[in-house]
């Protein structure tokens, strides 16, 4: 697998090509880029298979170069110093990303998640999510991306009635009823949804706040009754939370 690395900080340039030379040597550095304008004809000119792209850079950041290119036919994984810049967006695509400074077992995981997209070709969909996202992030109409046992699949965040823990995967329930089994963990999606108007009133569950029909003491604990009369049980300290954010 071929890869480019487009970062300002020339210091974290080289850490990731080190890091990348001992633990990920199918990966093959083509070239490094320190800014979003030659990182752009870097991939152009030596079509990689794979980007590792910074986030915040000078003059262009590394949303706006994606967006100059037009056509996705690799996969990136960002590269940032900071936790919140973009990323929620870059959750929402079903696309990776890495904090600085780079740690070992979190690249070689992003490394192995490429290889896999790239089998999938779904990257290029994924990469215009993001953008939409990052153009309009108030959209009525958003889309977010899970990773399924069947694929990523592209939903409404705002068309999903509850999210329950399965192991290591999460069974998300839409309002129609269909069920859509995520490989991730129910963690992720409490991060994902929480500018959606979601909450997580048990460790088991989260639950779209619009889709609650009431919320009353039961014979052992309190409960949520959602739209289609499932009951999600309320943990003791998660009840005030819950009734202010129903208010």
């Amino acid at each position: 697998m071929t890869a480019i690395i487009i970062d300002d900080v020339q210091k974290a340039r080289a850490h990731l090509i080190n890091l990348l030379a001992k633990y990920c040597k199918q990966v093959e550095i083509l070239g490094e880029a320190s800014n979003a304008e030659s990182g752009a004809v870097l991939i152009l000119k030596l079509k990689p298979d794979l980007i590792f792209l910074d986030i915040q850079m000078p003059m262009q950041s590394g949303f706006e170069m994606l967006a100059s290119l037009g056509i996705y036919e690799f996969d990136v994984v960002f590269v940032t110093g900071y936790d919140k810049y973009g990323i929620q967006a870059v959750k929402a695509s079903a696309l990776d990303y890495l904090l600085k400074p780079v740690k070992p077992t979190e690249l070689i995981e992003a490394v192995l998640k490429a290889q896999n997209n790239l089998k999938n070709k779904q990257t290029g969909r994924q990469i215009a999510n993001l953008l939409e996202l990052v153009r309009n992030p108030h959209k009525t109409d958003p889309r977010i991306a899970l990773h399924s046992i069947k694929g990523v699949q592209f939903i409404n965040p705002y068309e999903i009635s509850r999210c329950e823990a399965n192991d290591n995967h999460t069974n998300v329930f839409m309002n129609d009823g269909k069920k859509i089994i995520s490989t991730n963990v129910l963690r992720f999606h409490e991060d994902l949804l929480a500018d959606f108007g979601f909450i997580r009133p048990h460790h088991s569950f989260i639950v779209n706040i619009k889709q609650i029909k009431s919320f009353a003491k039961g014979n052992v604990v309190h409960e949520l009754r959602m739209n289609d009369d499932f009951l999600v049980p309320v943990s003791t300290r998660k009840v005030k939370e819950v009734r202010e954010a129903l208010i």
